[in-house]
This record gives structure tokens, sequence and C-alpha cells, in this order.
């Protein structure tokens, strides 16, 4: 007797969309407008077609007695294709481990109980004005053998530095895509080293709802969470819902032209249909099932102007998916971020407010950039931006992130040197508002180690001192290096590994930065350019920034030479990038080239 004369087949019904089990098997349903469907079953590598029934758009059959452990995928018209529903994959486990023809066709049938114990541990909630954000990637953080962690660049790997990042001070993390994706299909060699390079930060999700196996599995990921959360850390996936890399010629899944050729607003090769009716489902089941299954704390929305897009490119002025995020019930108090622009050149800061999202705000980078590196007539509008005057209704403010320049590289090239990437040094920006500080990458000069290291420091001062969230990127609290590689997205290597053996240089200076926004957040968020010591400042010296809220001083000295300043009044020093003469300032103070400086008023 064959399998198949086990099975039972019923017609089945045409919800829930994807694979639902029940006590006597699995429903199967597939929103299709194509004409004839059939359900691929994968038993023991043997294939059964089963017909499918269809009641609308959508295919639907019902199949009890089924074996534990099979692989399914859907045939419309002749063609093979993937369950977008689909919640797990039969893949690699091993990372660089390449992938069969069919592993991102068939998915897997999973038993959907969730046993789970979460210990009683419950989501943080962190309020907007204690969020201190980390973006970090799941593997790169403790691959290197530095790390001495058991699971080396796992889900479980982070767990064992959590207290590393808690004494940091920050209070969520934002993990780069950990939807399920193939890291083996850039496939070119390094011309440098002539080894592989990956698909490696992993901007190109095979699944919205499949976790990237070679990471570790669903109880990984909320063993992970739980832990976050029990040390009061928030936890944003960082989600790719612009393109895949596994789209079907579906213009209800992907933009499409008339000859039903991908259109590319994702630079990517693809768009997703964010707008269609199934489209939007599909992106609001997924986030449901993370928020629901995963207790995810929020989401950052790669390249998130593709979700204001239209069928056929146009943009929209109420996106529907946006409408539904906003009025979603099971996402209330998610936390939702917005890179607003996409690859085609639509730039949206300030759009996404309206519908609750926070901003990535390049406007505040680009200016922190120009004035730190010492660039004149910007005083204004960095006084401006550190006050939140600007476009951003709800900023994540950031200097560096995943993409560019590390905080060190900044400091360090004013070229991008990204030959190891495989593409002649095309690829990246070139525009990086960097400065080499006096000569090309590495220096063993200890004036310029001093004037970049000031400068790190003064950024770093600028991001914890301004009136938005501050975001930081992994490794700048020991002064990571990528080697001037802008766009590191393919290198499985020390370029994107944190290093653990290096000496946290900043790491003390930011803790002792976040402290004090904590304990001074509500006059932080009166900060102003102080017009009246900035003009008698003006005529002597430019490019240089000096606010005042309440008992604070703040003064960014982004000059080559030191600048004497004469106070009124008694001031201490909170903090500050260079080492003043003593801890007490009266009547005059001397501040440093490249320098910034805290100061609180005394009675």
């Amino acid at each position: 007797m064959s399998i198949l004369e086990n099975f039972e087949i019923r017609k089945g019904f045409d919800t829930p969309l994807g694979a639902s089990m029940s006590n006597k098997g699995v429903n199967f349903t597939f929103f299709s407008k194509g004409e004839r469907g059939h359900l691929k079953l994968k038993i023991k590598d043997k294939i059964f077609d089963i017909p499918l029934n269809k009641t609308g758009n959508i295919f639907h059959v019902a199949v009890d007695n089924l074996p534990n452990e099979i692989l399914y995928a859907y045939e419309v018209d002749g063609t093979l294709l993937q369950d977008p529903w689909g919640k797990s994959f039969d893949s690699p486990t091993s990372f660089g481990e390449k992938p069969n023809k069919d592993t991102y066709l068939f998915t897997k049938v999973e038993n959907q109980e969730d046993t789970f114990d979460w210990q009683g541990v419950k989501k943080p909630k962190i309020k907007d004005k204690d969020l201190v954000i980390y973006e970090m990637h799941v593997r790169s953080f403790s691959q290197d053998k530095s790390s001495r962690v058991k699971n080396r660049g796992s889900f479980l790997g982070i767990i064992e530095k959590i207290d590393y990042l808690k004494k940091l001070g920050i209070t969520a993390v934002e993990l780069m895509p950990i939807y399920e994706f193939d890291e083996t299909s850039y496939g070119k060699i390094n011309p440098l080293t002539k080894e592989t390079l990956y698909n490696y930060w992993g901007y190109s999700p095979i699944s919205f709802f499949s976790i990237m196996k070679r990471y570790g599995d669903e109880n990984d990921l909320k063993t992970l969470i739980r832990e976050f959360h029990r040390n009061g850390i928030e936890v944003f996936l960082d989600v790719v819902y612009n393109h895949s890399g596994n789209p079907i010629k579906d213009n209800n899944f992907y933009l499409l032209d008339e000859n039903k050729k991908n259109l590319n607003y994702s630079g990517c090769g693809n768009t997703f249909n964010s707008n269609s009716e199934i489209g939007s489902k599909l992106i609001l089941a997924s986030l449901i099932y993370f928020v629901k299954d995963f207790q995810i704390d929020g989401f950052r929305f790669d390249l998130a102007s593709i979700l204001t897009r239209g069928e056929n490119g146009e943009v929209l002025e109420k996106p529907p998916i946006l409408e539904m995020i906003k009025k979603e019930k099971k996402l209330k108090d998610t936390k939702f971020i917005a890179e607003p622009w996409d690859a085609s050149g639509l730039y949206q800061l300030g759009f996404f407010g309206k519908y609750g999202f926070y901003e990535w705000n390049d406007k505040f980078r680009d200016v922190a950039r120009k004035f730190i590196r010492g660039d004149k007539n910007i005083e204004n509008d960095f006084a401006s931006h550190i006050a939140g005057k600007n476009p951003a209704l709800n900023s994540i403010n950031y200097v560096t992130c995943h993409d560019g320049f590390s905080l060190m590289d900044l400091m360090s090239f004013e070229k991008k040197h990204n030959l190891a990437n495989g593409e002649n040094n095309k690829d990246g920006s070139d525009n990086n508002l960097s400065s080499n500080s006096g000569v090309e990458g590495p220096s063993l000069d200890k004036e310029i180690q001093e004037i970049r290291h000031g400068k790190a420091k003064n950024f770093l001062v600028l991001l914890m001192i301004s009136k938005g969230i501050p975001m930081l990127l992994m490794g700048d609290e020991y002064l990571h290096s990528r080697d001037g590689n802008n766009n590191a997205w393919c290198q499985d290597n020390s370029l994107n590994y944190f290093l653990w053996d290096k000496k946290p240089i900043l790491k003390d200076f930011i803790s002792s930065l976040i402290k004090f926004r904590k304990e001074n957040f509500d006059s932080l968020s009166h900060l102003k350019l102080d017009e009246k010591i900035s003009k008698e400042v003006a005529k002597t010296s430019d490019r240089l920034v000096i606010l005042t809220a309440k008992d604070l001083m703040i003064i960014f000295n982004s000059n080559d030479s030191d600048i004497d300043l004469n106070l009124e009044g008694k001031y201490k020093i909170i903090l500050a990038t260079f080492k003043p003469n003593s801890d007490q300032q009266e009547s005059k103070l001397t501040l440093k080239s490249y320098s910034s400086i805290i100061l609180k008023k005394q009675d």
C-alpha cells in the first residue's frame, strides 16, 4: 500500500492562509488568481500531487493522516511556488552551506502548539525618554573566537553577553535581519583574500515568517528575547518587506510592469507589492506573528518608503498597509521605525510620524558629520538639530549605522576602500562626509589618534544630549574599523565581527553619557543655542556652538585650535572630551580643539 493511499483528502477551507493543523490533519490554503492549482507534498524524497479546490482566489485542500515530517509547495498553472505564509524550511543549519534548488520552495509543516516557557517575564515597555538603541548583527556579535562564548554566532551566543550590554547602558537592541535568507546567494570571491563572499547582512529575506536557522531555532530566539526582557532591554527587528530573495511573478505580491518584469524600487531586483489586498495582509500577519509568538517589542522597516507605493509604483497619500498597522489592536504598544526613503529616490522624512512611526534621521547624521569634522557656517543648523527642530517628528538620531563608515573610519578615511567586495570599489556611497584627520587610514601618530578620539567623543556627546532617540552602532564603543570599507554587507570576517579582545576605549564614556542623559533629560529637552554668548564668541571664532538649558551649558569646538572663553559665574565640569585643568571653572575656560564639554552652573 502506498503512502498516498493512506491519505484522506477533503475539500478543506479557504481560511486561514497557510498550512494549519487540526486533530484530523492539515488544511492547506494558497492565494492565487491562477486557474489550476496542485498541492505538492514531499515525503521521504517522494513527491505526491494533490489537486486543489478553489473558492474565489483561494486554493485549498485538507489532508488527513499525514506522517510527522513532510514538506509542501504549490504548483499554479505549471509553476512551483513557495507558500508565503510558510514558517519553516528544511534549510541548512551551518552558515555558508549551500541549499539545494528546492530548499526555499518547499515549506515544513510544523507543530503549531506553542509550549515555550516565558517564566513570567514581561515586556519592559521602555519609555521614549529612556530609549537608547544598539544596532547589532546576530552572527557578528559573538562569532569571533575572542567572544569566548559557548554558542558562537547565534541567538544563544548573545545571551552570554547581555550583561555587557546592560552595563553599557543601552535599553533596546535592533537586530539586523533574522528572517531566513540565503547567505550563499552572492557567491563572488574576495579579490584580495580569495575567500568566499556572502549575502552576510541578510537584507534579502526568503520568507516573512521563518527565522534564520543558522542563528538558531524558534525556541532559541524566544530564549534570547526572554533574557533581554528579564534585563530590561527591548528587542527590535530590522525587517525587509520591500523585496525578497524568492520572488514570484505575481503582481498581487510583487510590482510588475506590463511585460511582467519586476519593477525595482528596492535596488535589489524586485519590489514587494505591500499595498495589494494580499500583500498588506501578509505583512500585517508577519508583524502580528512576531509580536504574539516571540514578544517582539518593535520593528525597523528597511526602505520604508516602498510601503507607500501602489501597484504601478505611484506614491499613495494614504497607503493601506500603514493605515492597517496604525489601527491593528494586536500591535498596540509596538514600536515602529521607518527608514524614510527607498532606492529610487523617494525621500519622505517627516511623513511616517502621522502613522506613529519613529524615523531614522539622516539629516541629523549629515549635519553632525559636517560640523564635527570642522565645516564652516553650519552652527545654527547644527544647534537646531540638537534641539529637535528638524523634519523628523519622532527622530532616531544616529551618526553611524550598518550602512557606511563605522565611527572610527568616519574619522580615518576620506574615501571608501571597498575592493574586498569584488565590485572594483564601485559599490557603497561616495558621500560620506568624513575626514581622515591628517592621514588616510590607520596611524600611530599620537596627535592624530588624539584628534580622532576627541571627534568620536564629540559625536557621542552630541547623540546623548540631542532631542530624539539615540542609536549606537555595535563596535563603536571600542572604535571598530572596517579598514575603510563603507559597504561591508558581504564580509563574513573581522570587518563585521565584534572583536572582544579590543580595548573598550569609549565604553565607560558612553555609560557616563547615558547616565547623564537619564539624570538630566528634562533640562536637555529645553536645550537651545545661547545667542548672547555665541554672538560674542563669533567675533573671534566660528565652528563653535554654545547651548544652554536651565543650569546646563554644553559647548562644541570644531576648530583645529584651542579657544578661550569667558564665563559668568562658577561652573562644575560634568563631562569633557579632553583633560581640563580642574573640575571647577570660574571666569575663564580654555576649550581644546575638536572637543566638547558639559558644564553645570553652581550656586
